[in-house]
């Protein structure tokens, strides 16, 4: 593991401007074994002990490594006539799975009371229980809806702007790998190991950023050694956060694998791997913008919802939900001839239909108020599919040869004209071709341009033609 490319490291390593009796000191023995931490972690989670950032040494992350959400279009569900009415069956994530446990409890006390106004209560007490379920009736559609509706509003539209927030902070290396692989030179070894350590020390970041802010990637990587298993850390690596860790009392260490990237980088410079101070300078405002995205996570993970908040929703849902067990959800005897209780209903359809959507309602902000934790609701934010994207793709973007590009190959887009091959100049020095396929350093000559850069009157008088295009 201390060679990410079967090779060791040598001067160039970006730790070397570190005290040398620490590394001494952090290294571990000659003798010493890795332990098998891997029956500590959920079986389901479990990975193969491989390196996949080793060189020859890939391996693709399928659904055995750990249990993936698989990530489908949403808009299936309404793409074809009836899929609408579908959805209303589905159970994984539904709104019957969030609201049964509540719901059976409801229909529980309502069929109490239901029965003891049936068969206990006398003709008197009848009567009592008639007026009063007409006085709670009347505050409950005159007083009590309105409210209702605009406390538990307000606290879903929060905790989805919320919840959408913390999706759009989520960090993504791809700016940084996009300008590092044209900016960082190189094709040889430590070229290549300078952009693929870059590309570590990000994902490393967010793995352990993603750790401190939810279980779903807590329960994938519970100790560091868990991570040198996956190729995210070194053992040197691992010791130099234990050391960092033990001198500070909030035992914080998600930003050091940044601080390695930001020396990696002015290395680079140094070495003239990095051409000029104004794209080191443009590398660091994305390591830093990259840095604020993981502080984020953090800020939604330690400044939530308030408590109170939520409480006063489940207070004024629950209390009104409670007010219709006597209310408008209760029968009452038909004879008695009393406006809105002329059919006997023994099951109350229209009230659990509103039981189902105030509380499938309040069940929404709360699945959405701690998405980075290991949950199967839709709302879950798979950070590790995030990071194992991350990894894949920061890799094929600097695995490529420096300042690559295919060949430049003129076409005439949204026309569907074929690409010819390439042509010849005329006699008279200008190209009669639609479309030039050339080597890497050439220059370009478009159809109908002269040598010297001039458009012939042929090509003038076609783009001054009036051409008939598409109406969108």
């Amino acid at each position: 593991m201390m060679g990410l490319l079967k090779m060791p490291w040598t001067s160039q390593h970006p730790h070397e401007g570190l005290d040398r009796h620490l590394l001494d000191a952090m290294a571990p023995p000659a003798a010493s074994v890795a332990p098998d931490t891997n029956a500590a972690r959920p079986s389901h989670l479990h990975f193969a002990p491989e390196i996949p950032y080793a060189a020859g040494n890939r391996r693709a992350y399928t659904a055995g490594d750990y249990q993936e959400t698989p990530y489908k279009p949403r808009t299936k569900f309404f793409s074809k006539p009836g899929s609408m009415f579908k959805v209303l069956f589905r159970w994984r994530s539904s709104i019957w799975r969030a609201t049964f446990t509540e719901l059976a409890i409801y229909l529980t006390l309502y069929t109490m009371l239901s029965l003891n106004y049936r068969f206990v209560l006398t003709e008197p007490r009848r009567r009592d229980f008639e007026r009063f379920s007409l006085f709670v009736t009347w505050h409950l559609k005159n007083i009590l809806i309105i409210p209702l509706g605009l406390v538990l509003g307000f606290y879903v539209s929060s905790v989805y702007n919320r919840w959408w927030a913390m999706w759009n902070t989520l960090p993504w290396p791809d700016r940084f790998m996009i300008i590092g692989s044209a900016a960082i030179k190189g094709d040889d070894e430590d070229g290549i190991l300078i952009r693929r350590t870059l590309n570590r020390y990000l994902n490393l970041t967010f793995a352990m950023t993603a750790i401190g802010c939810g279980s779903r990637m807590r329960n994938l990587y519970p100790t560091l050694q868990h991570l040198i298993d996956d190729g995210l850390l070194t053992h040197t690596e691992m010791r130099i956060i234990e050391k960092c860790q033990s001198n500070m009392r909030h035992k914080s260490s998600w930003w050091l694998a940044l601080t390695w990237t930001s020396n990696l980088l002015f290395r680079a410079f140094e070495q003239g791997r990095i051409q000029n101070d104004r794209t080191l300078k443009l590398l660091m405002e994305e390591l830093l913008n990259y840095r604020q995205a993981c502080a984020h996570m953090f800020d939604f993970a330690m400044v939530g919802v308030p408590v109170i908040y939520t409480q006063v929703v489940a207070l004024s849902v629950y209390s009104f939900l409670g007010c219709t067990l006597v209310g408008f959800a209760q029968y009452l005897d038909p004879s008695q001839n009393i406006e809105g209780n002329t059919v006997d209903i023994y099951v109350p359809v229209f009230s659990m239909t509103l039981f189902v959507v105030l509380v499938g309602w309040m069940k929404v902000a709360g699945k959405m108020i701690k998405p980075y934790n290991d949950t199967d609701d839709d709302f879950l934010m798979d950070t590790v599919w995030v990071l194992h994207r991350n990894v894949e793709v920061g890799n094929m973007m600097i695995d490529d040869e420096s300042n690559f590009f295919p060949p430049l190959e003129l076409t005439t887009p949204l026309t569907g004209a074929p690409v010819s091959g390439p042509k010849f100049f005329d006699q008279s020095g200008k190209f009669t071709g639609m479309a030039v396929n050339y080597g890497l350093g050439a220059t370009p000559v478009f159809a109908g341009q002269d040598r010297a850069g001039g458009l012939s009157p042929a090509t003038e008088a076609a783009l001054l033609t009036p051409r008939k295009a598409w109406v969108i």
